[in-house]
């Protein structure tokens, strides 16, 4: 989430398309306030990638309890569960869910704050560092029995501290830890933060257990937006980080894995397959048999095996192809780590050999032609005056009012919410 012409709404957008030749134009801000003239060529594209219709949540603040008011930590669990469970905010969002039976569910689980101290500056690779050891510890709140595909974890940051993402934290250096997925190429600025403009970021990471592989781990960042850190759009800081994490939980469960960076890749020693596993999430598997025949098995975003291939029912023209892969495989298995690099190389060989396209791994959900979500384009019209889509909006049972971010709605070509029911087509949530 940033803020209309910022320096972080720049980075992102070149992150999004991977475009460094100049300027992308912006959309122009609207010029009637409360209402937006329709914008039909900003639509958002189903491009067919996985969504989160029943989604669980669990707040964690950080900095320990010295860092928090009890009251603000209050509001935002309160507020934020209310927002996301309301039936004419939902109302909004039930196009996008593929069935004409959706019914959109948002489940939160106690909060818990975490006890240790942070520093004055935080990275994205910093926050899936602490993933990683969070979920190395048994004890830790990321261990509860969960769906991890249906599961997303908020990140609070306390105030004062500032959030930053650049394009060091480049494949790498991630993958040498073998968790990660793809940053920002290094032909774009070289850093932004929640000084510039930046509010919070949506994201996931792939965390693998031997033998195990596993959807991934999703999860969003939000910064305690004050002052000249993240973006102010309410009198309130609490409300600000309300507004934050509803945009970022709306984007994380109509494009969930934005950042994924394709297929991940398994070099094993195949032997007489027993060993081998027999599910996967965007997964490439290669390896040797005890008689020495080349395997590929190939996992979908879907779970799906859509694949399962030994040399001999390959097409002969790929022979060259499979003998060239063959050499390398020795190299590359367990315990060495496979670099970038490397990964990139096998699963180009895996595509010429099988035939099967980058197409079934790399496509997100719900963007527009500009790679934009659900929650970015409302902003990015509004440019200056937040306030057209930054709003305080009532609940359906009462009970109050809500800070939120106004999402983008297809059927009205524009941002649209709260509304009593759902569009002609859709279930009324």
């Amino acid at each position: 989430m940033v803020a209309p012409g910022s320096k972080a709404e720049a980075f992102c957008r070149k992150y999004r398309t991977t475009v460094h030749a100049g300027p992308i134009p912006l959309p122009q801000a609207e010029a009637i306030a409360p209402g937006f003239s329709p914008r039909p060529e900003l639509n958002l594209s189903d491009h067919g990638r996985k969504i989160i219709l029943d989604m669980g949540c669990i707040n964690l603040f950080l900095g320990g309890p010295a860092s928090w008011d009890p009251s603000d930590i209050n509001n935002i669990d309160r507020h934020l569960s209310a927002a996301m469970a309301d039936k004419r905010l939902n109302n909004v969002l039930v196009q996008y869910f593929r069935s004409t039976f959706s019914q959109i569910t948002t489940g939160f689980r106690p909060s818990k704050m975490l006890p240790d101290p942070l520093p004055a500056s935080i990275s994205q690779t910093d926050i899936e560092q602490l993933i990683i050891n969070l979920k190395a510890d048994h004890n830790s709140p990321l261990n509860q029995a969960w769906d991890p595909s249906s599961w997303v974890v908020n990140f609070v940051l306390p105030r004062g501290v500032v959030l930053t993402i650049d394009s060091d934290q480049d494949d790498e250096a991630r993958d040498h830890s073998g968790k990660g997925t793809a940053k920002p190429p290094h032909d774009v600025d070289d850093k932004t933060s929640s000084l510039e403009g930046l509010a919070g970021i949506h994201g996931s990471i792939k965390i693998d257990v031997p033998g195990i592989p596993l959807d991934p781990f999703r999860y969003t960042v939000g910064v305690f937006s004050e002052g000249g850190n993240g973006i102010v759009a309410f009198d309130q800081p609490w409300k600000n980080i309300v507004a934050t994490f509803y945009h970022l939980l709306n984007e994380a469960r109509t494009d969930p894995d934005s950042e994924e960076g394709g297929a991940d890749l398994r070099v094993v020693s195949w032997g007489d397959g027993s060993q081998v596993p027999t599910s996967g999430y965007d997964l490439v598997i290669v390896g040797i048999d005890d008689n020495g025949l080349l395997h590929i098995r190939i996992f979908d975003q879907n779970r799906f095996r859509i694949l399962e291939g030994v040399e001999t029912n390959f097409p002969a023209t790929q022979a060259g192809a499979i003998s060239t892969l063959k050499q390398q495989l020795p190299g590359l298995s367990p315990p060495h780590v496979l670099t970038n690099a490397e990964k990139a190389g096998v699963l180009s060989e895996v595509i010429s050999i099988t035939g099967v396209t980058q197409d079934n791994f790399d496509s997100p959900a719900w963007v527009n032609a500009r790679g934009e979500e659900i929650g970015d384009i409302p902003l990015a019209l509004a440019g200056a005056d937040l306030s057209k889509v930054m709003k305080e909006v009532p609940l359906i049972d009462g009970s109050g009012t809500v800070p939120i971010q106004l999402m983008w709605s297809n059927a009205v070509n524009g941002p649209e919410g709260p509304i009593g029911q759902a569009h002609p087509g859709q279930p009324p949530t």
